[in-house]
């Protein structure tokens, strides 16, 4: 094992909690990130979570965001599905036609 975090959100084990993020070999930076040389991300404390930053300061989404990101973008083609099934039915009551279906549930 090369790299090894504690991290202690409620300040019960590790005093204070914003410094129980760890490397083995590694000192804290003065913000109380470190540096992970397997990921290439600092590692640090936001809001009472452990999270990873890249140079630029982005976070990259935690599993909980990418969750609701997917869901989100299954609703809006479910919606777009939709909403294509309505346009198709509309233009073929005008024209007369039948409108062909999508398939979509």
């Amino acid at each position: 094992m090369q790299e090894y975090w504690r991290f202690d959100p409620t300040g019960e084990l590790i005093r204070p909690p914003e410094y129980g993020v760890c490397v083995l070999g590694q000192e804290l930076e003065p913000d109380g990130a470190a540096r992970s040389a397997m990921l290439g991300l600092e590692v640090c404390e936001v809001g009472g979570r452990l999270r990873f930053r890249d140079r630029q300061g982005r976070y990259p989404r935690s599993h909980t965001e990418a969750e609701q990101a997917a869901q989100r973008a299954e609703r809006a083609r479910h919606e777009s599905e939709a909403e294509v099934d309505r346009l198709r039915t509309l233009l073929a009551s005008a024209t007369g036609e039948r409108a062909p279906s999508t398939g979509a549930p």
